[in-house]
């Protein structure tokens, strides 16, 4: 009987660490050079490491009177190469200087 509960708890252990190495991976994406890119890190260092972005976007903000105000969250489009795959699209998503998602999908797909 123990041998069965050392095994399912050896088992949920293995689970656990898939899950939260699935979750860090989307939120990541590793260049060519070996460098890493990540959600957490702020805008400056996203630009130190991955240079200027193809394109960048403000998303509009709207106020409770229905007015257009100032956003501080913006979109930043990258195509760069990854340490695996090829060419990739990274889209940033940077609220208030910090990157709080990133997507990436590869080109030749």
């Amino acid at each position: 009987m123990s041998n069965n509960i050392s095994k399912f708890i050896k088992l949920g252990v293995l689970v656990i660490t898939f899950a939260v190495n699935s979750a860090w991976a989307s939120g990541s994406f590793r260049l060519d050079s070996g460098k890493l890119i990540y959600s957490g890190m702020s805008k400056t260092e996203l630009m130190n490491v991955a240079g200027s972005p193809m394109s960048s976007e403000t998303i509009p903000k709207i106020n409770q009177d229905g007015e257009q105000v100032d956003s501080d969250e913006q979109i930043l489009i990258y195509k760069l190469k990854g340490s695996i795959g090829g060419e990739h699209l990274i889209e940033a998503r940077v609220i208030s200087g910090k990157v709080v998602s990133l997507q990436a999908t590869q080109t030749n797909r």
